[in-house]
């Protein structure tokens, strides 16, 4: 069986939805919500690169539901990933610090939404129905 076809398997096993699939020059690209798989029929092997989002554990869950696939050679990771605002695919360093700037304005903007609501609700005075 080829390994994309494995994978294909595996991860529908598991209930872990397809996006994408396309060929690469020397590879195939399987793209979940959570990862892109890179898989190597030559070498019999698979490299993931996870989103930069991603909390350790669920990484790891994900290694070992691919470790279950029997005729791999090797299972490597790859730097984080994320998409920014156009679109763009950024990895490592880069990746983790959009994220993480990212998170620091929804928190910051969460904050002003409920100190406004917070304000409206004491400042404004009630009417007779």
């Amino acid at each position: 069986m080829l390994i994309a076809e494995a994978v294909r398997k595996k991860l529908d096993e598991y209930g872990i939805e397809i996006y994408s699939e396309y060929p690469m020059e020397k590879e195939y690209c399987i793209h979940t919500d959570q990862m892109m798989v890179f898989i190597n029929e030559d070498e019999k092997n698979i490299c993931l690169s996870f989103r930069a989002d991603l909390k350790p554990e669920e990484s790891s869950n994900y290694v070992l539901i691919l470790s279950e696939i029997g005729n791999l050679a090797a299972i490597d990771v790859a730097e984080s990933y994320a998409f920014d605002n156009e679109n763009n695919f950024i990895t490592g360093d880069n990746a983790f610090n959009f994220v993480r700037e990212y998170l620091i304005s929804e928190a910051v903007s969460e904050c002003v939404r409920q100190q406004t609501y917070n304000d409206i609700l004491r400042t404004t005075k009630c009417f007779n129905c």
